[in-house]
């Protein structure tokens, strides 16, 4: 994954915190930044359009997978808006 965001990042012009961070974003995932130096900050805020080849070259060096509890949700989901069906 790491040698991925790297070359994104080179041909972005951009540094790999940058397209990391896009790359997430991207996901639809709202991502926590730990920076712990003003000059972290800054690089993280820097803002990054991702083409679409390059979102498919990141996502394949490492899927992303939601998970629990965004999975049982999706479940679930249907019952909760009245969708469901009662068994009696």
């Amino acid at each position: 994954m790491a040698g991925a965001v790297r070359a994104v990042a080179e041909e972005l012009g951009a540094t790999p915190a940058q397209v990391a961070l896009a790359w997430v974003r991207n996901s639809g995932a709202l991502p926590l930044v730990g920076a712990r130096t003003p000059e972290q900050i800054a690089d993280c805020l820097g803002e990054v359009d991702l083409p679409p080849e390059a979102v498919a070259r990141l996502s394949a060096a490492a899927p992303f997978v939601r998970g629990f509890p965004a999975d049982f949700i999706a479940e679930c989901e249907p019952a909760a808006f009245g969708s469901g069906v009662v068994v009696r």
